[in-house]
C-alpha cells in the first residue's frame, strides 16, 4: 500500500515539479514566484469559502454548482492577475517567472486537494486503480494553470479587461467541462481524456499570448539599445 501511495504522489506532483525546476532553475526570484502562486491558490480558495457557505443556505444544489463554477474563474484569475501585476518588472513581464507562478499554483492545488487526501482514501478502501485517474487529473490541472497564467500575464501587460474576462471564462468553462464529463461519462479515464483534450483551447490562447509577450520584450530590448546608442552619441558629441 505504501509503494502505491508513493507512486500516486509522484505521478501527481513530479511533472509540475520538473517543469518548475526547468522554469526557475537556480533563480530565487522565480522560486519566490512559485511560492506566490501556491499562496495564490490558497487565497483564492479561502476567499470563496464565505460566499459558498452563505449561498449554500439559500440556493438549490444546481444553482450552487453554477455559482461555484463561476466563482472558480472569477476569483482564481482575479487573484492571479493581481499577483502577476505585483511580480512584474517595470519594463515588462518575465515569462519564466509567470510559468513558475502557474506551476507553483498547480503543484499547491495538487498537494492540498489530492496528495493530502491519499492516506484517508486508502484507509477507506480506495484502490490504486481507482485513485490513479485523480493523479493524472492533477497533472492536467497543473498544465491548465500554467497556460492560463500566460494569458493573464498578457492581460496584465496590455491592461486588457477583455483578456482577463476571457481567462476567467476559460477557467470556469474548463471546470464546467470536468463536472459535465464526470456526470455523463461512465469511465473515469474518459473524463480525464476529455479534460486533456480541452487543454487545446487554453494552449492555443497561451501560444498567442506568448508571442505577444516575447514580441513586447524584444521591442523593449531594441528600444533600450537605441536609447543607449543615442546617449553614447550625445556623450561623444559633447566630448
Amino acid at each position: 500500500m505504501l509503494h502505491e501511495a508513493v507512486a500516486l504522489v509522484i505521478i501527481a506532483l513530479a511533472p509540475g515539479l520538473m517543469g518548475l525546476a526547468a522554469a526557475a532553475g537556480l533563480d530565487g526570484g522565480k522560486w519566490l514566484a512559485a511560492a506566490v502562486g501556491g499562496g495564490g491558490w490558497i487565497l483564492a480558495y479561502v476567499l470563496r469559502v464565505p460566499v459558498t457557505l452563505i449561498a449554500g443556505r439559500v440556493l438549490e444544489s444546481g444553482q450552487l454548482l453554477v455559482l461555484l463554477l463561476a466563482l472558480s474563474g472569477i476569483v482564481e484569475e482575479g487573484v492571479r492577475f493581481l499577483l502577476i501585476r505585483w511580480l512584474r518588472r517595470e519594463e515588462g513581464v518575465d515569462i519564466r517567472k509567470v510559468l513558475s507562478l502557474g506551476l507553483g499554483w498547480g503543484v499547491a492545488e495538487a498537494l492540498l486537494i489530492y496528495v493530502a487526501y491519499i492516506p484517508l482514501a486508502m484507509l477507506r478502501g480506495y484502490s490504486y486503480a481507482e485513485m490513479l485517474p485523480g493523479a493524472v487529473e492533477r497533472v492536467v490541472a497543473t498544465c491548465f494553470h500554467t497556460l492560463v497564467s500566460l494569458i493573464v500575464a498578457c492581460a496584465v501587460l496590455r491592461s486588457s479587461l477583455a483578456t482577463l474576462l476571457g481567462a476567467m471564462a476559460l477557467h470556469s468553462g474548463f471546470n464546467a467541462v470536468g463536472v459535465a464529463a464526470a456526470a455523463t461519462l461512465r469511465r473515469l479515464w474518459l473524463v480525464e481524456a476529455t479534460l486533456a483534450t480541452t487543454l487545446l483551447v487554453p494552449l492555443t490562447a497561451a501560444i498567442l499570448c506568448l508571442r505577444y509577450l516575447r514580441g513586447y520584450g524584444q521591442g523593449l530590448s531594441s528600444a533600450k539599445s537605441y536609447t543607449s546608442a543615442e546617449e553614447k552619441e550625445h556623450v561623444g558629441a559633447g566630448i
